[in-house]
């Protein structure tokens, strides 16, 4: 959590940082499992998916706002 709010402040967007902070999620039952042996469920593997597409969507998400963001026009500066 300490990581996720230094990169906040350094500049980082909620777009790419949530994706990351929300699989911890998934690593922390992959890593019970490894480690303790605790078993993994349907019920899991669907939380994984709807964590997956949420990640999905808001990369895609914040992918378009990028490309839909005003640009600077190289032909003004050739031109002038």
């Amino acid at each position: 959590m300490i990581l996720f709010v230094v990169a906040f402040r350094i500049g980082g967007s909620l777009a790419v940082l949530y994706p990351i902070y929300a699989s911890t999620f998934i690593w922390a039952a992959l890593i019970a499992w490894f480690a303790y042996d605790t078993p993994i469920t349907r019920v899991h593997v669907f939380g994984w998916i709807l964590l997956i597409l949420g990640m999905l969507c808001m990369g895609w998400t914040a992918k378009n706002q990028v490309s839909e963001s005003p640009s600077v026009s190289t032909e003004a500066t050739i031109n002038e």
